[in-house]
């Protein structure tokens, strides 16, 4: 370096030192610097860093300094609703499950807004309508959450897009509709326990409980371990006065149950009184001494799976529709 630029180098390094506000401005340049090269992007592959750890609380911090920067920048729009919707058990955002729903689907709304100002809904939108249907679904907006499911099946008929529409037909009481989202759901993908067992739910709520005994039997072969799956299909067998399969389904619930829920007590202790009965009836059965006895059980029987325990499982129902479940109206 010539000797004239070595002094301008001390020169000015003296004057940052001893002169505070030619120190200020050089303080101020390299912020500049910085900034320009912290954009949008850099702070969303920072949240991204910190979501593949888990870390989900920083990595929607990240987020949200990418959005103060670029308000449309699409990446840290779905991947902060993705991360506020609620799916992890222990994860660290500690917000109730409405607040985190209600976030999620405000950063979806808004980036198919973004999209839709930019004509750019495309193939790939599916998932946000999708992911919008999930979170609208989670707060009860199931009309809405159709809408959003039908959007993202126009884009992309996907299994998981049908799933979620009939799970949210379901809960308006479209139990037809939701069996063809369901059969569609299982042809583009047969693989899928939960889709055989949703269809069960919704065939029994039609009445069909045939269909429904061959709903949840499917359901049992891909998931063997599924405790609600057996009773679901000991339920339907009993209505249709197939007592010994009842019984042996009921029996299996009971050996694969967690009975340290609480949740869960009431519906077990209703389990074992009806196994009970079901044996006395298969012993009726076996002598055909007792007309009497097995025509008043044969009513009972009716009467408590076609009510299916709605006054002592109603706090379960939000639980029916969202995958394999533990409501059995």
């Amino acid at each position: 370096m010539p000797e004239h630029d070595k002094s301008l180098v001390k020169s000015s390094t003296a004057l940052a030192r001893f002169d505070p506000k030619a120190r200020k401005e050089l303080v101020v340049r390299g912020l500049n610097a910085l900034s320009e090269v912290r954009d949008a992007d850099f702070y969303f592959f920072k949240g991204e860093e910190h979501r593949m750890r888990e870390e989900l609380n920083i990595a929607i911090s990240y987020y949200e300094k990418a959005l103060q920067i670029d308000p449309e920048h699409e990446d840290s729009l779905f991947w902060m609703g993705y991360c506020y919707l609620p799916k992890r058990v222990g994860d660290n955002i500690e917000l109730n499950n409405t607040i985190r729903n209600e976030r999620a689907a405000s950063a979806f709304q808004k980036l198919i807004d973004v999209r839709k100002k930019k004509d750019s809904i495309k193939w790939s939108s599916s998932v946000v309508y999708w992911t919008l249907g999930i979170a609208q679904d989670n707060l009860g907006l199931y009309e809405e959450a159709v809408k959003s499911y039908e959007q993202a099946i126009e884009l992309n008929p996907y299994d998981a897009f049908y799933y979620g529409l009939g799970n949210a037909q379901g809960c308006l009481g479209l139990y037809e509709e939701a069996v063809k989202s369901y059969g569609q759901a299982i042809e583009l993908n047969p693989d899928n326990a939960a889709y055989y067992y949703n269809l069960g739910n919704a065939q029994r709520k039609l009445g069909l409980y045939e269909e429904a005994v061959e709903s949840y039997k499917q359901t049992i072969e891909m998931d063997p371990d599924d405790a609600n799956s057996y009773w679901n299909l000991g339920a339907a067998q009993d209505y249709l006065e197939l007592y010994k399969e009842a019984l042996d389904n009921f029996k299996e619930y009971l050996r694969l149950e967690n009975y340290e829920l609480s949740e869960k007590q009431q519906h077990i202790t209703y389990t074992n009184n009806r196994v009970q009965e079901l044996k006395k009836l298969i012993e009726a059965q076996k002598s055909e001494k007792d007309n009497d006895y097995l025509s008043n059980f044969n009513k009972t029987g009716r009467e408590i799976v076609s009510k299916g325990l709605k006054k002592t499982l109603a706090f379960l129902n939000t639980w029916f529709w969202n995958g394999r479940s533990d409501i059995f109206i």
